[in-house]
């Protein structure tokens, strides 16, 4: 388009010829020249638009031949490198490691994925004093808490005082959150609480949210669920044995009352020491007791040696099971092997669920292998189902929360949380209730009851007919199994 003068100058000539040859032929004919004149004026008017198409082709080819650099530059988002903090005492060694491992590595996980690509792309939006939109990259602060509840509350404080965290997830279980409760609310910091029972009841903090899928209720839905499978199958007596922990108290409270609620009576009710592995005599008085449904809540050491104890006594209730943290853990299953099967045992995620077929848990299965392929070989649960979903909810549901405040202030994240109907997470739909002091406003625990497993291998855990779901709580039916009677299981 460089000859653009020369084009138009082609084009006048032309147009002049035209008009000299039409004048003359006009004159010829009519005998009158006034016709050219207006001839040459209509004619000039068109030679006129030609040049104003002429200049705007011009101008397109132009723009698209501009090199990069030439174009009109469009404003830089504003960033910093002043990251967001996020601290948390996820235990990495004691009975909780394998938890909190699992736990640990999916922060991880949720950290690169919000840093990558920073400062071009990535990173979270807070407002700054000015009112302007600055991303900031995030930063995971943890301390490994060891499963000792005595090392919460130094731990926290080296957190808020020193690291200065912006928000604060708490170590896994409820009897490492609670220590941390009261530093928090001091705080006011945004305190997400990781598999923790109504850690929230004493203090009632208003910006303690909880990740476990207990509902307002938190102790009853530990038994509800499952003692509503007993009722269904017909049974109608039951025996409970529980580990004393901040957990199991308000369990063993209030199992007695879900009994009678259900029409069924409680023949054996007692409580063991934590950290208790000799259950020899409190099974074998539960076996005279001859109840249909035998409930147990422990801790991992406990848990697993009563497993071992039931195992070894060839004790074959109608249906048994219960609040046992620990066999969800694949090293556990897997040591444990075929001694679970038949047990009933809670449980947050497993193979093919429904609602993860329906879409209504969003990516579960994409962030589950993300997860298992990270740690194929390593010392972390080389599964992941028990965790990986529930710690990846509790990072998408602090994600949202801040993009939509731009703030990390307690406050303003604990509104958002609760004024928000649902979130939709890698973990299903999950709400808050500040009523029910941060807890989730419906329960949904996972009942699978574990068939088919051998010690050692991991091709039975991944397979779904493993975790035969025959109970969960909530208002949607995640089953995808039968029940099958305990004693009868243990025949086959």
């Amino acid at each position: 388009m460089k000859d653009k003068g020369q084009v138009q100058y082609a084009i006048l000539g032309l147009v002049i010829v035209s008009i000299i040859v039409s004048g003359a032929s006009l004159a010829v004919l009519s005998g009158s020249f006034s016709g050219v004149k207006e001839k040459v004026n209509a004619l000039s008017e068109d030679l006129s638009n030609v040049s104003s198409q002429l200049n705007t082709i011009e101008d397109k080819v132009t723009g698209m031949q501009k090199k990069p650099g030439e174009e009109e530059k469009q404003p830089a988002r504003k960033t910093s490198q002043e990251p967001i903090k996020i601290g948390t005492l996820q235990p990495v060694t004691g009975q909780f490691a394998a938890a909190g491992r699992n736990w640990l590595i999916t922060m991880r996980m949720w950290e690169e994925r919000i840093n990558s690509g920073f400062p071009q792309e990535g990173g979270l939006p807070l407002k700054n004093d000015a009112g302007e939109t600055v991303y900031h990259p995030v930063k995971i602060i943890q301390y490994d808490s060891a499963s000792d509840p005595s090392k919460v509350p130094g731990l926290v404080s080296k957190l808020l005082n020193i690291d200065k965290v912006d928000i604060l997830f708490s170590s896994y279980s409820t009897n490492m959150t609670k220590p941390g409760m009261p530093l928090a609310s001091e705080e006011g910091i945004l305190y997400v609480g990781d598999f923790a029972t109504d850690a929230n009841e004493d203090q009632n903090y208003s910006n303690y949210v909880s990740m476990i899928p207990n509902g307002p209720t938190p102790s009853i839905a530990w038994s509800k669920a499952f003692l509503q499978k007993a009722k269904e199958e017909g049974y109608t007596t039951v025996a409970s044995l529980i580990t004393r922990t901040e957990m199991n108290e308000g369990i063993h409270n209030k199992i007695p009352k879900v009994a009678e609620n259900l029409g069924m009576e409680m023949v054996y009710h007692k409580t063991a020491p934590p950290g208790t592995t000799s259950f020899d005599s409190m099974f074998r008085a539960i076996k005279a007791k001859n109840p249909d449904v035998v409930y147990c809540a422990a801790y991992p050491t406990s848990a697993v040696a009563m497993i071992k104890t039931v195992n070894s006594l060839g004790y074959t209730p109608k249906m048994i099971g219960g609040g046992l943290i620990g066999l969800q853990y694949t090293s556990v299953m897997q040591s444990l092997g075929s001694s679970l099967n038949g047990w009933i045992v809670n449980q947050s995620y497993a193979p093919n669920l429904p609602e993860v077929k329906a879409g209504l848990w969003k990516r579960t299965e994409d962030v589950v292998s993300v997860y298992q392929k990270r740690v194929k070989g390593g010392k972390a649960d080389q599964l992941g189902y028990y965790i990986t979903p529930p710690a990846w909810a509790g990072m998408q549901v602090v994600e949202k929360a801040i993009r939509n405040t731009k703030s990390t202030d307690g406050d303003k994240l604990a509104d958002y949380i609760f004024q928000k109907d649902e979130f939709k997470t890698v973990w299903g739909r999950i709400s808050f209730s500040r009523e029910a002091r941060g807890e989730w406003t419906y329960a949904r625990w996972l009942w699978p009851q574990i068939k088919g497993l051998e010690e050692g291998s991991l091709k039975e855990l991944r397979q779904n007919n493993t975790w035969a779901i025959v109970a969960n709580n909530g208002p949607y039916d995640l089953t995808t199994g039968k029940f099958v009677p305990y004693d009868k299981l243990r025949q086959q």
